[in-house]
């Protein structure tokens, strides 16, 4: 533990997805929000989510064709730079849903936080029509804080930007080491 807690591009890999991973919750989690208060139609969650995850599953398949022609870094920073364009997208035209669906086609090419911006957003579930604030916090959670978290992540690859070209050098010395034990 003490050698991975060493390692710059363990201790970075972990921080990116960590921050990955709350980003997710939060769209995730306020996107039937956002379809209800904000686009007035709840219904629209269902869309809003295939026009996220068809994308992203017709990428994953791509990944071996991106990362041997650009290598991993690149790959990742691209696919980020997407993910953020999709997100400026939905900024730019909040309740347009051509720009919406077009922002989680880009997009697709922690909980627990969800529910305390709600809060100090003073989300009512029981009220008909929500505050102005609570909207905000709705926004916030789908909009602006994915794309301060894409903007991290897409930081934190850029300090990676030289792995790709000491990663056979790393694996080759792996190698002997492992060799070497055995």
């Amino acid at each position: 533990m003490k050698v991975l807690c060493r390692n710059k591009y363990f201790i970075l890999i972990t921080l990116a997805f960590a921050v990955i991973y709350v980003s997710l919750g939060l769209t995730s989690g306020s996107r039937i929000y956002y379809a209800k208060y904000v686009l007035g139609n709840e219904y629209l969650n269902s869309t809003m989510t295939l026009f996220n995850y068809i994308p992203t599953i017709l990428t994953i398949l791509l990944i071996p064709v991106f990362t041997k022609k650009f290598g991993k870094i690149k790959a990742l920073i691209a696919g980020f730079t997407f993910y953020g364009a999709g997100l400026i997208l939905e900024i730019l035209m909040p309740t347009s849903l051509p720009f919406l669906y077009a922002g989680l086609v880009f997009q697709g090419i922690g909980h627990a936080t969800l529910g305390w911006i709600l809060a100090a957003g003073s989300y009512d579930g029981t009220a008909a029509v929500q505050s102005a604030s609570a909207i905000f916090a709705i926004k916030s959670l789908f909009l602006y804080m994915p794309l301060i978290i894409t903007v991290a992540v897409l930081v934190i690859w850029y300090l990676f930007l030289g792995i790709d070209k000491i990663y056979p050098t790393v694996q080759k010395d792996l190698k002997a080491r492992r060799e070497k034990k055995a």
